[in-house]
C-alpha cells in the first residue's frame, strides 16, 4: 500500500462511503483519513467500509472525535466520557484494519495556573489510551494543536515531554495549519522526537485549515520531509459534499509545486552506485 497522500473524509461531509472513495480515487490519492464523528453521523457500516475501499485500492486511517471532548478535563465525568469516545475508537481502527487513529490532546479547562495539573492528567489519560493501543495493536497519533488559548499541547517541547518514553505505538501528528506564522512545520517536525503522520492545509490569520496557496504557511519542506521519511501526508479541510472543490484546489496546488506522486519519483530516481 502506498503510503503517499490521502485525504480527510471531512472534504467531502454529507458523502457516503462510496462518493469518499469515488471522489478520492478520481483525485489521484491513496487512502482517506476516516473521522469517527462523519462515521457515526452518517451512519456508515464497518464491512461496507472495508468492502468500498478495498474495492477502490485506498488505505485507511482513522480520526478520533475531539468535538466537545477533554481528555484531560477538569471535570472528571467529562475526562472519562472522552476516554470512552477515543477507547471505542480504537476498536473500530481494529475492526476496519485501519492504520492508525489520530486523536487530539486535552485542553486546560480554566488558565494556565492549572497547565502542570492538565499535564499530569494528559500522562494518565496516554497511559490508559497506550495500554489499550497495545493490547489491540492499534498505533495511536497524538495531534499538535494550534497555539490559542487553552490548547495545553501546542510546541515540541510539550509533545516530547509526553510521548518521548513511550512505546513505537505512539507517535505525533503534526498540522501544519496548526503552526503559528512565526515558527515553520518542517522546523517543528524536526524538533519532536517521533511524527507519524503529516495534516497538510493552509491557515490565515482568522481561519484554519484553507486551501493551500490561500495562506500564509509555508507548507513545502515539510511535506518534503514526509514524503523522504515515507509518512502518510493528510489533505485536510471542511466542505460540504464538496460543493466548495477544496479537494480539487488542494491537489492542483500540490501538483502545480511538484509535491504529489514525490513517492515515485523518488523511487525512479537511482542512488550512487
Amino acid at each position: 500500500m502506498s503510503r503517499d497522500w490521502y485525504g480527510s473524509s471531512t472534504l467531502l461531509w454529507g458523502g457516503t462511503i462510496r462518493q469518499i472513495a469515488d471522489k478520492f480515487t478520481a483525485a489521484g490519492l491513496d487512502g482517506v483519513e476516516l473521522w469517527t464523528e462523519q462515521f457515526r453521523f452518517s451512519g456508515f457500516r464497518i464491512n461496507a467500509v472495508k468492502e468500498v475501499l478495498m474495492d477502490a485500492g485506498l488505505g485507511l486511517t482513522l480520526h478520533a472525535p475531539s468535538w466537545d471532548l477533554n481528555i484531560c478535563s477538569l471535570n472528571e465525568g467529562i475526562r472519562e466520557q472522552s476516554l470512552a469516545e477515543i477507547e471505542r475508537s480504537v476498536a473500530l481502527v481494529a475492526d476496519l484494519g485501519a492504520e492508525d487513529v489520530t486523536i487530539h490532546p486535552g485542553r486546560i479547562t480554566v488558565n494556565e495556573r492549572w497547565t502542570e495539573w492538565h499535564l499530569e492528567k494528559m500522562q494518565h489519560s496516554l497511559d490508559r489510551l497506550e495500554r489499550i493501543a497495545i493490547r489491540e495493536g492499534v498505533p495511536l497519533s497524538v495531534e499538535m494543536m494550534e497555539d490559542r488559548d487553552r490548547e495545553l499541547v501546542t510546541g515540541p517541547e510539550t509533545m516530547n515531554r509526553l510521548v518521548r518514553h513511550r512505546s513505537p505505538f505512539v507517535t505525533v501528528t503534526v498540522d501544519t495549519a496548526h503552526v503559528p506564522f512565526s515558527r515553520s512545520p518542517f522546523i517543528e517536525m524536526n524538533a519532536l522526537c517521533r511524527v507519524g503522520k503529516l495534516h497538510v492545509s493552509d491557515a490565515t490569520a482568522n481561519r484554519f485549515h484553507v486551501p493551500l496557496g490561500k495562506g500564509k504557511i509555508d507548507v513545502k519542506p515539510a511535506i518534503r520531509a514526509a514524503a523522504e521519511r515515507k509518512i502518510i501526508r493528510v489533505i485536510e479541510g471542511f466542505d460540504y459534499l464538496g460543493e466548495s472543490g477544496m479537494l480539487k484546489e488542494n491537489v492542483e496546488y500540490l501538483k502545480k509545486n511538484g509535491l504529489f506522486g514525490m513517492e515515485e519519483i523518488m523511487h525512479e530516481i537511482p542512488g550512487d552506485e
